[in-house]
């Protein structure tokens, strides 16, 4: 077999975008040359797929393989070798995976610039050794043009760029499943970064993991970065969330709910024992891996890393690597947790945090993705009714970084019933009251975070005297 001395994993992965998505093959074709292709197979698929959409004004999905079928005698044997084991790849498995079509158009478009620079490179030498100056010189500053690649700004007042600007984009919006937060804090948008702020032990890793598999579950790929739990630790409290298993033995085991399921204003709450929970084994932990793989429309990937061993240039060298072995591009970055983050090179003392929390914020706008972090509140919050924005530890520069913060209030009275409140604490593109919260009911034995919501004023007083005096007034 003829061997192609290039590394062809991006080029694969802008060809599945080409067949995959008509969007996505709408906005590489006036831009696309077959020069930028080093691997010949790749070349004879994109004509392929060019010529579909000229003919159809759509990507040819699951086409692919009957055009490939037709053609097949036609090309070189190679090549027809490497294009047959590539769209294997393109399983069902894969077209429910789906990719991150705005962050994929921007590797493709880097990875064009550099393609048309070297090939621009190797005919500038072949013209000087000539001496053809002057075309050499046309050559180069032609390569420095890519069309699209140029920002000069925009002026929103030209009625054409304002109808542009009001065409549904390609951003996506994540919610997280706890329906009363849901109604608070509104979806939260690709680019931003957002963070649930909490004291020590009160659910920062919980509600994260929950999200991680609701997000899977709805459809978006999603990766969770652990900077503090192995693989098994994080894989036991994933398959708990999504199997609602238990490692309690007991006959039983109690349940928070609402008395009144029909009137969402009422708080009232009563506790139901439930007889023979679903106890974790290995039976019950594969019933639920089976049950998970068929319902989830998206991708849950766990990256694991000891505490305090990686930075952002960790992770975003693992996101890369992601994209070019795996095919994997994610719609949802979960780091578990902010201050578990190691610091840059130089950087030292509460400038760590406002570093780190400005690289997370560039990740999401960098891969177009939803980025989702903790962090944990100063000690005063172990105290404290209601969270507060000034509860940040260390920097409150993090405040100007982070796109929304929500707050995880729950006082160890709320933690033995089975109750946490999540509130926003500050948010920069919605209008915010931080005298709402969500109540939220839980059983963490059965690995669920959320079990219902309902919203509920906040407590008047952060004055936490005897800590069994504070309860939802229902109705609130």
């Amino acid at each position: 077999m003829r061997v192609v001395d290039v590394d062809s994993s991006t080029e694969k992965n802008i060809l599945i975008g080409m067949i995959m998505s008509t969007t996505f093959l709408a906005k590489i074709i006036p831009i696309f040359d077959y020069d930028y292709f080093d691997v010949p197979a790749s070349v004879t698929v994109s004509k392929w797929v060019v010529e579909y959409f000229a003919r159809y004004t759509k990507a040819p999905q699951a086409v692919i393989q009957d055009i490939y079928t037709k053609k097949v005698m036609t090309i070189d044997e190679d090549d027809a070798e490497w294009i047959g084991i590539f769209l294997k790849s393109l399983s069902k498995e894969y077209e429910k995976q789906g990719f991150n079509e705005s962050y994929l158009f921007d590797v493709a478009m880097r990875y064009f610039k550099r393609q048309k620079l070297s090939n621009s490179s190797k005919q500038v030498l072949k013209l000087l050794e000539q001496d053809k100056v002057e075309e050499a010189e046309e050559t180069w500053l032609d390569s420095m043009k890519m069309p699209g690649d140029i920002d000069t700004g925009l002026n929103i007042f030209d009625p054409e760029v304002a109808r542009q600007l009001m065409k549904p984009d390609s951003r996506f919006e994540l919610h997280t499943g706890i329906g009363a937060f849901d109604q608070l804090a509104g979806g939260i948008k690709s680019e931003w970064f957002v963070a649930f702020m909490g004291p020590m032990k009160r659910g920062k890793t919980r509600i994260l993991m929950h999200i991680a598999i609701h997000s899977a579950l709805v459809g978006f790929n999603t990766v969770f970065i652990s900077l503090e739990s192995g693989y098994q630790d994080i894989g036991y409290g994933m398959w708990m969330n999504a199997g609602s298993l238990t490692m309690n033995k007991d006959n039983v085991l109690i349940f928070p709910e609402f008395e009144n399921q029909e009137d969402k204003l009422s708080t009232r709450v009563r506790y139901v024992e439930y007889e023979r929970p679903r106890v974790f084994d290995e039976d019950a932990v594969l019933r639920t891996i089976e049950n998970f793989n068929m319902i989830a429309r998206g991708t849950l990937k766990v990256k694991s890393y000891p505490a305090f061993t990686a930075g952002i240039g960790d992770i975003n060298t693992y996101l890369d690597s992601a994209c070019v072995f795996d095919m994997f591009t994610p719609h949802v970055i979960i780091i578990d947790y902010l201050g578990a983050m190691s610091a840059p090179k130089g950087v030292y003392g509460r400038d760590v945090y406002d570093i780190n929390s400005k690289g997370l914020k560039a990740m999401s706008q960098q891969r177009k993705a939803i980025v989702i972090s903790g962090h944990q509140g100063n000690k005063k919050t172990l105290d404290k009714l209601n969270m507060h924005p000034t509860d940040v530890p260390e920097d409150v520069r993090i405040l100007a970084n982070v796109d929304a913060i929500y707050g995880l209030n729950q006082t160890d009275n709320e933690k033995d019933r089975g109750e946490i409140r999540i509130s926003v604490l500050m948010h920069r593109f919605r209008k915010f009251s931080r005298r709402k919260h969500a109540l939220v009911l839980q059983q963490l034995e059965a690995g669920q975070f959320h079990l219902d919501s309902r919203i509920v004023d906040a407590p008047k007083t952060d004055v936490v005297n005897e800590l069994d005096d504070y309860e939802h007034d229902e109705g609130g």
